[in-house]
């Protein structure tokens, strides 16, 4: 009787510590997916800006990257956004100083040396790789 019971509790309890490893590791690969995404999105924001900037002459069409409106840059904030709160410190901080370098740079309607500009990028670039563990 009793080896009948424990059997049913041995059974039990490796179903349900199944079902908690089982969740886990699908917790664990959501937030993943999340951080990934998130980066994904900003990365893609962050480009568009900076190839509209880039690519910028006094003939185009329109006002200059630093005659935009504020509200202009929704997108660029709401991706920063969401990096701040899917990813790392580390990397949200990175991606902070690439977006505070590529407005810089969209001040000066893409006139100014990229130097700092790309070293912020390529900072942001190796968090995320770093946290994502991208080789």
């Amino acid at each position: 009787m009793w080896q009948v019971i424990l059997g049913a509790v041995s059974a039990l309890g490796g179903v349900a510590l199944t079902q908690f490893w089982q969740g886990r590791r699908e917790t664990i690969t959501r937030s993943y997916e999340h951080r990934r995404e998130a980066h994904v999105q900003f990365l893609n924001t962050f480009n568009r800006y900076w190839n509209a900037t880039a690519y910028h002459t006094m003939y185009d069409e329109g006002p200059a990257p630093s005659d935009l409106d504020p509200d202009q840059f929704e997108a660029l904030f709401n991706a920063l956004l969401t990096v701040q709160v899917f990813a790392s410190a580390e990397s949200y901080r990175a991606a902070e100083k690439a977006r505070d370098q590529l407005m810089a740079y969209m001040g000066t309607n893409g006139m100014q040396h990229l130097d700092d500009l790309q070293a912020a990028f390529d900072n942001y670039v190796h968090a995320v790789r770093k946290e994502l563990g991208v080789k």
